[in-house]
């Protein structure tokens, strides 16, 4: 499914929440160990580069945004165990939202009353809850692979994506070679959920590594 931008609703925004984990969790029996890499095998972590300054949605646009970022809090909130997640794409698109089983008759009937185009996706056999509680046992199984290491687990439902990032501060004499690394934390973690019986509902496992800049005190 192609990667969509999806601007985070009060509705998704638990879903959308990255979780941070700061060495408090225990080793996860049988994670297994990652490959020890080396210089000459890896290249340095992406740098941090420069990021383009986003100045924000014009009052147009914010407009139909705050509409139906309250159409879909009112949805999730009115039914929170179909709830799976919703998205928003573009003033001409409209937004999308998807629901665990099939769209409560109460839901279909507020999305009638929507001034947007909308997209609706059904029987994707999870919630939103159950992305939250992934998101936090996929990080319980990353952290103690890289204890001294930032660990950052977010969930990416439309493309059916865990995205993981592990983040190196700039004093860190931690090498990570990612192509290496990112198929090992994929296998790693797609192990320790099937050895725990968790269902994860067929998603992927997006890993990558980045540089963070620790600037002087």
């Amino acid at each position: 499914m192609p990667r969509q931008s999806h601007t985070a609703s009060a509705a998704s925004l638990a879903l959308l929440l990255i979780v941070l984990v700061a060495g408090c969790a225990a080793p996860t029996a049988g994670a297994g160990a990652l490959p020890e890499t080396s210089p000459s095998t890896c290249a340095p972590p992406k740098s941090a580069g420069t990021e383009t300054v986003d100045n924000g949605p014009t009052e147009e646009s914010s407009a139909w945004q705050r509409d139906m970022v309250a159409l879909q809090s009112e949805i999730y909130s009115a039914y929170p165990n179909d709830f799976a997640y919703s998205g928003l794409i573009s003033a001409s698109e409209g937004f999308t939202i998807a629901f665990a089983g099939d769209i409560p008759a109460g839901a279909e009937a507020m999305l009638a009353t929507a001034t947007s185009p909308y997209s609706v996706e059904t029987n994707v056999g999870f919630t939103e809850e159950d992305m939250n509680e992934l998101t936090g046992t996929i990080a319980e199984v990353v952290h103690p692979l890289f204890p001294e290491l930032g660990v950052e687990v977010g969930a990416e439902p439309a493309d059916r994506v865990f995205a993981i990032n592990i983040s190196m501060g700039g004093n860190s004499s931690v090498e990570l070679c990612e192509s290496i690394v990112s198929a090992a934390v994929a296998d790693a973690v797609a192990t320790q959920l099937t050895a725990d019986g968790v269902d994860f509902f067929d998603f992927g496992f997006e890993v990558t590594t980045s540089w963070t800049m620790v600037v002087p005190a």
